[in-house]
């Protein structure tokens, strides 16, 4: 026993260097990327801004400032007709943009006060120890910091998610509430309303749904422009310019492959593997041992379903908060070196994925062929962590 408890101290020890070291290596990144840059939260801003003040935003993406207050939108960017005015959530275009990028950086720290106070209340292991590589593990996601560095509300979103999913089976409202707020950007969230939609969670679909449709009906009253057209305007909007990675078959649009049909293969591949993954772990008993386990497959489909930022991988948490659960109830070396390799894979990937983009900015193939590979790798992560816990939990779900 007394073997068995210095082991587990051991393990605890060494993750938390590790998680701390991840910190260091992501906030030093974050002063070399010039911190707060905020350069996403100018253009959602922007559109924002126009829609509040009566302009149709979709008409106005990557012409010349029409109000100098406002700023220009940029080409490429673009979102949906649900987020025009409900954006304003994420981005107060109605404010100078020197106080927009204070309000979307205090945000991401107050969402994840809340995400830890969420954790905290509706998790099995909840103690001060596993709560603090909870934050830590946070705070040293490359993508958090890179959500940060760019004023975009991808951590957010991924941390608003987490929060939906833990409080669905108590407070289903609330719950589709939140994930109403995160489906201002779907490309995140929508694929776990297809897990709720498998475990049959209608009253929080609906709640979800009706915020959007409330959403969709403020964007078109405020620019005056029917809910139709709006839809149109944004099907139409070129937003993926070559340096837009698009899920995780983007390479072959360097053989010819049309986007449509890009994005449409990863859809499905992404939607598959989301509800195949949840059905196995569903028939092992492992949705019962951990909630994070129960969201692990939408949240690793959530990287590779569709286009993606590097701000956006921050919902990969929930993979390495799946991992930590098990932390204590391993006590083999063997075990917790797979679930070490997991962790650094999740934490640092975005961070070696910039790197070739920052290494090589005239090669667009070779970015896009290094974050496919990850996206496999992600996947993978996701079956990998799934067999770990069959392992773990295995006694567990014998008593």
């Amino acid at each position: 026993m007394d073997m068995i408890n210095n082991r587990e101290k051991v393990n605890y020890r060494i993750m938390t260097a590790a998680l701390l070291a991840f910190m260091a290596v992501s906030w030093a990144l974050f002063i070399f990327l010039n911190g707060f840059v905020c350069l996403d939260a100018m253009g959602h801003s922007a559109i924002v801004g126009y829609t509040l003040r009566g302009y149709d935003a979709y008409k106005l993406i990557g012409e010349e400032a029409l109000l100098p207050e406002v700023g220009a939108i940029p080409p490429y960017f673009s979102t949906v007709p649900w987020a025009l005015a409900f954006g304003a959530i994420f981005y107060p275009g109605y404010l100078p943009f020197k106080f927009v990028k204070i309000y979307i950086t205090a945000l991401h720290f107050i969402v994840l006060a809340l995400m830890m106070l969420t954790v905290a209340k509706k998790t099995k292991n909840s103690s001060a120890k596993s709560l603090t590589m909870f934050l830590f593990a946070v705070l040293g996601n490359f993508s958090f910091m890179y959500s940060l560095h760019f004023g975009n509300c991808g951590g957010v979103v991924s941390m608003l998610v987490v929060c939906a999913v833990l409080l669905v089976d108590d407070k289903p409202a609330l719950a589709g509430l939140i994930m109403g707020v995160a489906l201002l950007k779907p490309q995140i969230s929508a694929v776990f309303c297809l897990l709720w939609l498998i475990e049959k969670k209608i009253k929080p679909l609906v709640v979800a749904g009706l915020f959007t449709v409330a959403g969709w009906a403020a964007s078109s009253l405020c620019s005056h422009t029917d809910p139709l057209t709006l839809l149109k305007e944004m099907l139409g909007a070129s937003t993926a310019s070559e340096l837009q990675y698009l899920g995780l078959l983007s390479p072959l649009r360097f053989a010819g492959v049309s986007s449509t049909v890009i994005l449409a293969a990863n859809m499905i591949i992404g939607c598959a593997f989301a509800v195949i993954l949840y059905m196995q772990l569903k028939k092992r008993g492992l949705t019962e041992q951990s909630l994070f386990l129960r969201c692990l497959p939408a949240a690793c489909a959530s990287c590779v379903w569709i286009y993606k930022n590097g701000t956006d991988y921050l919902m990969l948490i929930v993979a390495v908060f799946a991992l930590l659960e098990m932390l204590s109830l391993i006590t083999d070396g063997k075990r917790f070196f797979a679930l070490m390799v997991m962790t650094v894979y999740v934490q640092l990937s975005r961070a070696a994925v910039s790197f070739v983009s920052y290494a090589f900015p005239d090669s667009p193939l070779l970015r896009d062929l290094a974050k496919s590979a990850d996206g496999f790798l992600i996947l993978a992560v996701g079956v990998g962590v799934c067999a770990l816990a069959s392992s773990v939990y295995k006694k567990k779900i014998a008593e």
